[in-house]
């Protein structure tokens, strides 16, 4: 028996398109508080009848803006639609976002726009997210929790809501559940990322996605990159050996040079006791490299994404 340890450090960051599957249709275009009639009318989910509630649609976006003082800040974007039918589905109406409120990699929340729609003779009635109903709690010494409490909730309500967190850390990407404990009609996720950043999306399930695809940059550049100023970066960690299990193959220390000594990457590693440490270092001496250097950049930080995604490989004694 194996058990496989994959240490990996993401530095860097590419462009991806998913969609959960929904055959019927292969794009969803939608604008915050225009509600359609089959959405009013719906009073049960056909598919899955006894649904306490369903998922209208679950849509967001992550993109980059380049910031002197932090590099690249993510954005992400969250549009979310859904319509209640049962009372034990009240709970939904209820939003929890956790966010880093300080030290490294601080998170905000904005743009916050909710609305519960019910209807009352016929006639749509809205009822809008007040300040009242946005509390903010702390919950360690570095995270916070917003919590959103729509208001007017009743069977029959459909709740939006759209929101927004920003990171200055440039390797803030949030995980997305596709599914959840109630049907989904409509998930999206599209990231957008600058073509000097570089990430491996890791999906779960078995259930092929409608849409999934990725627009890599071109090698082609017209202007230079522009690290604003050298940079120093040092990861360290240390893992204990599960009892019961020895090492069988783990990586080996190694060492990536480009140009003079422009930029440069060390994978330390080491076996001691029952400890593995990893250490790796990055420095980059020069600031700006020309666009006909971009392709031997790029080369170079494919080698250390493959490095840090190396595997250590363990078998039971």
């Amino acid at each position: 028996m194996q058990k496989i340890l994959n240490i990996a450090a993401l530095i860097l960051l590419l462009s991806y398109h998913i969609v959960a599957q929904n055959k019927e249709k292969t794009e969803l275009k939608v604008k915050f508080g225009k509600i359609s009639d089959e959405e009013i009318a719906m009073k049960q989910y056909e598919k899955e009848p006894d649904a306490a509630a369903v998922y209208l649609f679950d849509k967001a976006t992550l993109s980059y803006a380049y910031d002197e003082d932090h590099f690249f800040v993510p954005t992400f974007e969250r549009h979310v639609r859904l319509k209640i039918f049962k009372k034990e589905a009240y709970d939904l109406a209820n939003f929890r976002l956790v966010y880093r409120s300080s030290g490294s990699g601080v998170q905000s929340i904005s743009d916050i726009k909710a609305i519960s729609y019910n209807t009352n003779n016929g006639k749509l009635i809205e009822t809008k997210l007040s300040d009242d109903n946005i509390t903010v709690e702390a919950l360690t010494k570095n995270t916070s929790i917003k919590k959103i409490t729509m208001p007017n909730v009743r069977e029959g309500t459909i709740i939006e809501l759209k929101y927004k967190i920003s990171s200055n850390g440039v390797a803030y990407i949030p995980d997305w559940n596709f599914q959840e404990n109630i049907p989904v009609i409509w998930s999206e996720y599209e990231a957008s990322i600058p073509e000097y950043l570089d990430f491996l999306p890791i999906s779960q399930g078995n259930t092929p996605y409608l849409v999934n695809t990725k627009e890599e940059s071109t090698d082609n550049r017209l202007y230079d990159i522009d690290f604003g100023e050298p940079r120093d970066a040092i990861f360290q960690i240390k893992v204990a050996l599960p009892e019961g299990y020895k090492i069988e193959d783990m990586p080996k220390t190694a060492r990536f040079l480009l140009g003079d000594n422009a930029l440069k990457f060390e994978y330390l590693i080491r076996h001691k006791d029952n400890n593995i440490n990893i250490m790796t270092k990055l420095n980059i001496k020069q600031t700006i490299f020309e666009p006909e250097d971009y392709k031997e950049l790029k080369q170079a930080y494919a080698k250390i994404i493959a490095k840090l995604g190396e595997q250590i490989v363990l078998s039971k004694i």
